[in-house]
């Protein structure tokens, strides 16, 4: 994994009492089909990625991409940010196009953390526990707001001399 992938949180994600190594990835299934953002890692001296489109789970080896992060907010003038949803700025979301799609991270209960594809405009996000091949969705329900409590997006925060 390179040293400059983005991470959520810049640490590896809980699974109870493991921490998984995972990075940002981004996929374009084909022409004309938006991006989908999801998780990479390390398996077997290669690189792997996780995906959800069209209701399915797809694993990569390559077409995909990691995202980078090279630099230092002094030079590239932002630095990238998890917020939550609830408290985050519109203006500062990384998006991956016109369909306003952002890599996200749900936390479950602080014990749980997965990486997966926010739909903002429908206020869901998708993700793949560890270990299954089900996606699973998370979103605003009857009342209970788990997308604007315990999701959090990558933010683009622009530098002003130090950030």
């Amino acid at each position: 994994m390179p040293k400059e992938a983005v991470r959520p949180f810049e640490r590896s994600l809980r699974d109870g009492t493991t921490m998984i190594d995972v990075a940002v990835a981004l996929w374009i299934p084909g022409v004309g089909i938006p991006a989908i953002w999801g998780r990479a890692w390390e398996e077997d001296g290669g690189m792997q990625a996780l995906f959800i489109f069209g209701n399915k789970v797809k694993v990569l080896k390559r077409g995909f991409r990691v995202l980078i992060y090279n630099g230092s907010p002094d030079t590239n003038g932002f630095k990238f940010t998890w917020m939550r949803v609830k408290d985050v700025d519109h203006g500062t979301i990384l998006f991956s196009g016109a369909n306003m799609h952002t890599p996200a991270v749900f936390s479950e209960d602080g014990q749980y953390e997965f990486l997966g594809d926010a739909d903002w405009q429908k206020r869901k996000m998708e993700f793949v526990k560890y270990g299954s091949d089900e996606p699973h969705t998370v979103g605003n329900y009857g009342g209970r707001l788990y997308f604007d409590n315990d999701v959090y997006v990558l933010t683009k925060q622009r530098c002003n001399c130090r950030c």
